[in-house]
Parts: structure tokens; C-alpha cells; sequence
């Protein structure tokens, strides 16, 4: 079912929090996710989560071909800055999801129309929600999931069906029609007075040349 609004806070909350926390799919943010950001790992974690691997899995293979141990993955201070930056001031699980906003969209809002995700989506960005790793479209994020409140869901637009959008256009159209029909009256109205206008310039003219011819006669 495509969603192309959303009618209540509830709804607002089930798409933005709890489908998160009931997908057993995403990745917990950990050390290890922060080391993945920190060494520029994450297009290949990317392609391993596509080929089926877990972050254990991953972490193990990389640890054994790069000779760096466990504990310096996780332990590293550059690690620790980073684990701190994207978790500073939240308690809870957050989660890391290695795509850019595009796949992000396509990943978990794919029954929004175009306008609904991206309006979620800035809301999730612009409240803390999602934490955007990379510039543009980002190339990854930190999610840490917090249901959002009454004065959230009223700074959504309100999106118009396109049956209300033909209705509302029929409406300017008709509005319209009837403007272009004041403009027509007036522009009739302008026309005839300025005929009168003329008329009456003519006759000034006309009395203006009777009174020269009168004065010139008089004075012969």
C-alpha cells in the first residue's frame, strides 16, 4: 500500500520508530561501526552486508588480512572520538546504516510517495534522528531511534491528493474566467468614456473656431 500521508502521530511513530526497532536487519552502532567510519570502510562493509556477512563476521575477516587486532579496532582513541560523536547526549540502541540518502529512502520508505519520504526523512535529519556521515547525499548514517511528539507531526506539510489538486486548479481557472470578465467589462467601460472623451474634444474644438470666427468678425 503506497502512503501519501500521515494522519496521526501514531502512524508518524510506527514508520519512523517502530518499524526500526522490529527490523532485525539493521546494524548496531558500535566500536566497531565507528572504526569502519574512521578508516574509510564503508563502501566495502556495504558490499560484505550485501553478500550476506554480519559486522562480526566482517570484522573478523578485515582483523585477520590487516594484521590489526580486535581490541585496537575497538579500542583505538580515534575509535572512541568518533563512538562518542555520534552517541554524545543518547541513551539507548542507535544503529548504523552504511547508504546514502537515496538507498536510505529506498531501503525504508519505499511505499512513501516521493514528497512524504523526503519531508520524513528531513525530519528525522533535522531532529537528531539520523546523523548524516559524508557531504550531499551522505554516505552513510547513525540512527538513534526517539519517538517524536505532537509538535513533530504538525510541521509535516499537508500533502494534497491529486483529486484536490484538479479541484483546486478548476477553482483558479474558474476564478479566473471570472477576473477576465471584470477586466473585459472595464476595458469596455475605458473605451466608451473615452469616445465621450473625444466627442467632447471635438466640440471644444468646434466652439473654440466659432468663438475665433465671432471675435474676428466683431472686430472687422
Amino acid at each position: 500500500m503506497i502512503i501519501s500521508s500521515i494522519s496521526s502521530l501514531e502512524e508518524l511513530n510506527n514508520i519512523t520508530y517502530d518499524d526500526f526497532l522490529n527490523n532485525e536487519s539493521l546494524v548496531q552502532f558500535s566500536y566497531f561501526a565507528s572504526y569502519i567510519i574512521n578508516a574509510g570502510l564503508i563502501s566495502q562493509f556495504r558490499n560484505a552486508l550485501a553478500a550476506g556477512e554480519s559486522m562480526g563476521s566482517y570484522i573478523a575477516a578485515y582483523s585477520e588480512q590487516s594484521g590489526v587486532s580486535l581490541d585496537e579496532i575497538a579500542n583505538s582513541a580515534e575509535v572512541l572520538s568518533v563512538y562518542e560523536l555520534y552517541t554524545s547526549g543518547y541513551i539507548g540502541s542507535s544503529y548504523f546504516i552504511p547508504y546514502s540518502k537515496k538507498d536510505f529512502i529506498s531501503l525504508y520508505f519505499s511505499n512513501m510517495t516521493p514528497q512524504l519520504s523526503e519531508s520524513v526523512f528531513n525530519l528525522m535529519l533535522s531532529t537528531g534522528r539520523l546523523n548524516q556521515i559524508g557531504s550531499g547525499g551522505g554516505k552513510a548514517f547513525v540512527l538513534k531511534p526517539v519517538q517524536f511528539t505532537e509538535t513533530h507531526f504538525q510541521s509535516l506539510p499537508v500533502f494534497k491528493t491529486s483529486q484536490e489538486l484538479l479541484d483546486t486548479a478548476q477553482e483558479v481557472i474558474n476564478c479566473l474566467k471570472s477576473q477576465i470578465k471584470d477586466v473585459n467589462y472595464y476595458v469596455q467601460k475605458i473605451v466608451e468614456k473615452d469616445q465621450i472623451i473625444d466627442e467632447l474634444n471635438q466640440h471644444i474644438l468646434e466652439l473654440n473656431n466659432k468663438i475665433n470666427q465671432i471675435y474676428q468678425t466683431t472686430w472687422r
